[in-house]
């Protein structure tokens, strides 16, 4: 399983955030991240992004709000996190060699990368096209620097 207490725990201190874990499953919680001086919550507001994870039958989902939009992830099969830069990846399921990325940083920016090839980790950064440059150092920091959390094993890099 993916979504567990222990890596809910870890995503949430990352991102400086708090978790709401479900009454009824230990697989699926929100975890919210307020701004800097929101995050008392006696004084709390709206969040700047909501985070829901799902995790059913082996099959885990991520929705991300935030005041512009949401995002869906269906069959995430990694979360990624950067202790360095204060971020963390959701990866979905690899399809024809592309990848979906939804990257989320403490300080509530979230960018979301769709159908990326996964040879741009692998190229030189000055040989890539403009509009892959931005998708390939987001995957280069999460594929160089990131503790890897998936649905079977965990790994501290």
């Amino acid at each position: 399983m993916l979504i567990q207490p222990d890596v809910l725990e870890l995503l949430a201190d990352t991102l400086e955030g708090i978790v709401v874990p479900s009454a009824d499953n230990g697989h699926e919680a929100t975890i919210l991240l307020f701004h800097g001086k929101d995050k008392d919550l006696t004084q709390a507001k709206t969040p700047l992004i909501e985070m829901n994870l799902f995790e059913k039958d082996d099959e885990a989902m991520v929705i991300v709000h935030s005041a512009l939009g949401m995002v869906e992830l269906h069959d995430v099969e990694e979360i990624r996190i950067c202790d360095a830069t204060e971020e963390i990846a959701i990866f979905a399921r690899a399809i024809a060699g592309s990848v979906s990325v939804c990257t989320v940083s403490s300080r509530g920016v979230l960018q979301v990368y769709m159908n990326i090839p996964r040879s741009v980790t692998e190229t030189e950064l000055a040989d890539l096209d403009e509009k892959d440059l931005r998708a390939a150092v987001a995957l280069k920091v999460f594929t160089e620097n990131a503790r890897v959390f998936t649905a079977g094993v965990k790994s501290a890099r």
